[in-house]
């Protein structure tokens, strides 16, 4: 029996669906930014960086930033070093901080409104896996989605 070949179409598009290009190297950055920070953290907790996470929750008009290793809060992460992941050096700058709040909660809503869900039980997790990093959402402990790294620039940088 022969198969039968998909259109040109449906092959086009199965190729390039997970293609993307980084013109402004925003993700390589950002991804050298949070391993960065997990590796200080680590280094300052005798921790390897692969074992910890940042989890982001909503929390009424702010977002709340925390460390975990091995699923227990090690400490409260300022908002500050987590709008250095996005931003870099520039996290000083006056109005940036508030900006990146922002995106992250206008992330986080639409994300918590797209799978109906409550605003305050979804939970973002980022982590680093050798030299990429992994970001997942939990709506509590059960895991709803993997985020792609650039799907947070566009909100979060914004």
């Amino acid at each position: 029996m022969s198969k039968k070949r998909k259109p040109l179409k449906v092959r086009l598009k199965n190729a390039v669906e997970n293609l993307s290009v980084d013109i402004f190297g925003y993700e390589k950055k950002i991804t050298k930014n949070i391993i960065g920070y997990l590796e200080k953290a680590g280094k300052q907790k005798g921790i390897l960086c692969e074992h910890l996470r940042v989890r982001i929750v909503r929390h009424q008009d702010t977002v709340r930033v925390f460390l975990h290793h091995n699923g227990r809060q090690i400490r409260e992460v300022p908002v500050k070093e987590l709008v250095g992941f996005f931003i870099g050096d520039g996290a000083d700058l006056l109005g940036i901080e508030a900006k990146v709040v922002g995106g992250v909660i206008g992330y986080m809503d639409g994300f918590s409104n797209f799978h109906e869900m409550p605003h305050d039980s979804l939970q973002v997790f980022i982590a680093a896996q050798g030299s990429t990093v992994v970001v997942k959402a939990f709506d509590n402990t059960r895991h709803i989605k993997d985020i792609p790294v650039k799907d947070l620039i566009k909100y979060f940088k914004s």
